[in-house]
């Protein structure tokens, strides 16, 4: 294989490159010699930081090293009272390395990035204009390199005139990638804008529009996709106030056009919901794990708008690492033929190779019962030329699901904070050019009604229609809520009555009715109680089924600081189709409290019992324990551990986490701190125990170092590994 050194890139680059390095040139030149002598002192950073890393992967040992360096400089010029103009210039260089369990790599990066932007301001509108441009060299292991070029350019004005607020923004990139096998050029191009009015008497009226090209110049491909939103909410009482009414009106029309060289394209799949749970069982979401959370964001067509969704060490670790087992979860409300998806995210990932995806679909309309990961998907980590990074997955065979999620788990340490900012999933279609628009309609209203001081009733609804091209995609949902309220004395009696559909070309998808009566103590009250019984006729497609489920939950503020709830339960499903049953029993028991200030504690057991473990989800045995303890030993020594036990099914499996750190000198120039740890997980077969030292020193109010080393012993499917970790960081402003 040739090499491709750093002069090679340069001379087949030079002609689209110069107009970066002039410009940024000219434009800097021209800024300092138009100022004064008295304001052109630079604002700067200088930041130097760097780790190494040991670990074990599928028994082998690996080891990760990383040095990092930035440099950078800034200049704010007020050029009149409203007008300010900013220049910038970052060059950054990285050295990545890893070494074992077959991952040995060797990577250099050099980026250099300088920025101009003109911003103007008045008491209702600010407005401005920038650009930026980025050189990234990459030289790999074994003589291989690639250059990235790009250049932005974008306009934006904000205006706020009492109750209107207009936000708009263009942006235009041009990026190039230069390979020994294959160049490309990429163009993207984007307009939004978002208008508003509100008034707290007639409502909230929003008009959001964006505009979006992505363009592959030598492959003549292109993908656009243009957005009108229209949305209304409002809300009122009437009577005297004995009644309450609230609306909200959204309209959205969506369309994308999609064009490819080679013959065959592909459609983004718009999801009816997107969201995401944290759950390591990812085959079955269980009744008594945490619901689903709602991201609209994770489809909104953004790919640089962080979802908050965090895969990085510094988010709550589910099993082993911080940010493993995401669930990325969409809904289509019907069943569609999916070839493929790309997940995005915020920033480059130094070893990707350290977390891994798999996928998981299923039809059942509760989005509940997932089986096993799907085979034949490939998750491929790419940096585009355009300037985003994330994972590729493609699809061996077409997947026919309503439900898809993206579950990852990691092998190792990848970077504290990691951003997802958008996920899009496709449908092939059969023409190398197609255009589809989609549209959907949705009404969400709410009724209330004092019929005496204490009996109120309700009516919600949530009423949508989404539109295709091909009309026998659309998708009809329907959600009423029929609810009453009676609170004689320190009592309260509810009920609702739920109905819940979504229809496809005379197709059920989602067809279940549901009979919920409650009835609770005061909430005010020292102890409570609740007494509850839901049932729910489900007769979506596949499915012909009853559920009737029993509750009894209580609750006793034994001391201030301490509180036990005990909750009981009973379940029964009977499915006609087959003429079987199955029922269940749990109960759950947990204790939070602080007994003294420096110590909290939860615990938590849970215990299910069934007679026929074909009910499905809810009806499996299952069983845990949990404890969580926090204790400030002393006011700089502090303890905490956590252990769970959990039987599901005929599988068990333990938890054990426990830490123990010492600040002895907080608060001042130089701050020591001293951990141990300790982790241990039989479903992974992992042991973990080590130890290690921090050291911050703010040497003056500009110059600081941080660093510290932990020595770690790794025991993974019967794989010892000893390896002593060390990171440093150097930062000097100026």
């Amino acid at each position: 294989m040739v090499k491709l050194d750093h002069s090679t890139l340069h001379a087949g680059y030079r002609h689209r490159v110069r107009p970066i390095v002039a410009s940024a040139a000219l434009l800097s030149l021209i800024g300092l010699i138009a100022l004064p002598l008295e304001v052109m002192a630079l604002d700067g950073r200088v930041e130097v930081r760097g780790a190494r890393r040991g670990g074990v992967i599928s028994g082998l040992d690996f080891t990760t090293t990383t040095l990092n360096e930035d440099y950078q400089v800034g200049q704010r010029i007020g050029l009149a009272p409203r007008l300010l103009l900013q220049m910038g210039y970052l060059a950054r260089r990285e050295n990545i390395k890893s070494s074992g369990a077959g991952l040995d790599s060797e990577t250099e990066r050099v980026s250099l990035v300088p920025s101009l932007s003109l911003a103007y301001h008045t008491g209702w509108l600010r407005c401005g204009a920038g650009g930026d441009g980025f050189r990234k060299d990459e030289f790999f292991q074994g003589g291989t390199s690639r250059r990235d070029d790009r250049l932005n350019y974008s306009l934006w004005a904000r205006g706020d005139a009492g109750k209107v607020n207009v936000d708009t923004r263009w942006q235009e990139t041009r990026a190039w990638r230069h390979e020994i096998l294959e160049d490309s050029e990429l163009q993207d191009r984007s307009f939004n804008l978002t208008a508003a009015y509100r008034d707290a008497r007639a409502g909230n009226l929003t008009y959001q529009f964006s505009d979006t090209d992505h363009e592959n110049v030598l492959q003549e491909s292109s993908n656009r996709f243009r957005t009108h939103d229209l949305s209304y909410s409002g809300s009122a009482g009437f009577a005297g106030d004995r009644g309450r009414s609230s609306i909200q009106l959204r309209t959205t029309h969506f369309q994308q056009r999609n064009i490819y060289r080679e013959g065959t394209s592909r459609q983004l799949l718009v999801p009816l919901w997107a969201g995401y749970m944290l759950d390591d069982t990812p085959e079955t979401w269980d009744p008594l794990e945490d619901d689903p959370q709602q991201v609209a964001s994770l489809a909104d067509n953004d790919r640089l708008g962080s979802t908050g969704i965090n895969l990085g060490d510094d988010a709550p670790a589910v099993r082993e690492f911080g940010g493993d087992f995401r669930n990325l979860i969409f809904d289509f409300g019907e069943a569609e033929p999916i070839i493929g998806a790309t997940l995005y995210v915020d920033r480059i990932l130094d070893f990707p190779e350290l977390m891994t995806w798999a996928a998981y679909a299923t039809n059942d309309p509760e989005g509940r019962e997932y089986g096993g990961a799907l085979g034949g998907v490939t998750a491929v980590y790419r940096e585009f030329p355009s300037g985003e990074q994330g994972w590729e997955f493609t699809f061996a065979e077409p997947v026919s699901a309503r439900f898809i999620k993206f579950v990852d788990t990691k092998l190792g340490q990848t970077g504290p904070g990691i951003f997802v900012t958008e996920l899009e999933v496709y449908r092939a279609a059969t023409t190398s050019e197609t255009r589809q628009t989609t549209r959907r309609h949705r009404l969400i209203g709410e009724l209330g009604y004092d019929l005496r001081t204490n009996l109120d009733v309700s009516y919600n609804t949530d009423i949508s229609l989404q539109e295709f091209d091909d009309s026998a995609r659309d998708l009809n949902g329907q959600y009423h809520i029929f609810g009453a309220r009676w609170r004689p004395g320190t009592w309260s009696l509810s009920g609702r009555y739920m109905i819940n559909k979504l229809t496809r070309d005379g197709r059920t998808s989602t067809d279940a009715t549901s009979e919920q009566l409650s009835l609770a103590s005061d909430q005010t009250r020292k102890g409570r109680m609740r007494l509850s019984w839901l049932r729910t006729d489900d007769r979506s497609a596949g499915r012909n089924q009853t559920t009737d489920n029993y509750t009894l939950q209580g609750s006793w503020d034994v001391f201030p600081d301490l509180e036990i709830v005990q909750q009981m339960g009973y379940g029964s499903r009977d499915f006609q189709l087959e003429d079987t049953e199955s029922s269940t029993w749990f109960t759950t028991t947990s204790v939070r409290g602080s007994p003294r200030p420096s110590v909290q504690v939860d615990l938590r057991r849970t215990d299910r019992w069934v007679t026929d473990q074909t009910g499905g989800s809810g009806f499996t045995e299952f069983n845990q324990t949990e404890g969580i303890l926090s204790w400030a030993l002393l006011p700089l020594l502090r303890w905490s551990s956590l252990a769970r036990y959990q039987q599901r099914g005929g599988d068990s499996d333990w938890v054990l986490r426990n830490s123990l750190s010492w600040s002895p000198l907080p608060g001042g120039r130089l701050v020591p701190q001293f951990y141990l740890n300790d982790y241990q997980d039989t479903a992974t077969e992992i042991i973990q125990r080590g130890g290690g030292a921090n050291l911050t020193w703010r040497a003056t109010g500009s110059l600081l170092f941080e660093g510290g080393a932990e020595w770690q012993y790794t025991r993974q499917l019967g794989q010892r590994s000893t390896p002593v970790n060390l990171h440093f960081r150097g930062n000097w402003t100026f």
